[in-house]
């Protein structure tokens, strides 16, 4: 396991999340904890609305969503955005 964990950090592309530079390691409580909490808020709220819709509405919201939401994942990965 040892060896493994030696061979991906090694790597160029993952040396950069292991920067020193304590710039971008330091925690802004100004704006990073508020920006959380509204984070956090927005996605209980979210999931309360939409487990609500589910559950009343069922099938006449949850698949055109699905079906939506899968051909613009589909348009997505073949324009390469």
């Amino acid at each position: 396991m040892k060896i493994i964990i030696q061979k991906i950090t090694k790597r160029k592309f993952f040396r950069a999340d292991f920067d020193n530079d304590s710039r971008y390691n330091k925690l802004d409580w100004n704006s990073d904890i508020p920006l959380g909490i509204a984070a956090a808020c927005s996605n209980m709220l979210g999931n309360y609305i939409g487990s609500g819709l589910v559950m009343t509405k069922g099938s006449q919201i949850a698949k055109p969503l699905i079906i939506t939401m899968l051909a613009l994942l589909l348009a997505k990965i073949i324009l390469g955005f």
